[in-house]
Parts: C-alpha cells; structure tokens; sequence
C-alpha cells in the first residue's frame, strides 16, 4: 500500500490503496470483496488533528476458482 505510518498523510494516496487493495482481492478470485466502511469513518483523529489512525475493514467474500474450462466451435 502506498501508505506508511510516519508519513504526511495523503487523501490521493488513500483512494489509490482502496484501489489497490481491491484489485488485489479481485485478482486472487475474491470477487465478492467489499471495502465495508469506505463510505464511513476510514480515518480517524487524535483529539490535536496532528495524527491519523486509518481502519479498513474488508470482507474478502468466498474465493471463486475455475472448476471446468468447456471449448466448443470446429473441430480441427
């Protein structure tokens, strides 16, 4: 992810780890993958505003495999 604890914390930064975690998931057959608080309180505050707690929760859903691959058309 492109976010490290004890760097300035970029908002840019944040949407593009949501996409990559996304594209993460979707490429290891986890299709279902929902981010569950990305509309909600992802980023927290400590009571000074100078430091950033970021919570993602994510429910990876089942991972879907191929279990037949079926060809049709001409024969050669």
């Amino acid at each position: 992810l492109p976010l490290r604890p004890g760097t300035p914390l970029l908002l840019n930064r944040l949407d593009t780890a949501l996409d990559d975690l996304k594209a993460f998931y979707f490429s290891q057959g986890y299709l279902d993958m929902t981010i569950l608080n990305e509309k909600e309180k992802i980023i927290q505050y400590n009571p000074s505003g100078t430091e950033a707690i970021v919570n993602i929760e994510i429910e990876s859903g089942p991972r879907v495999t191929v279990a037949t691959i079926l060809v049709e058309g001409l024969e050669a």
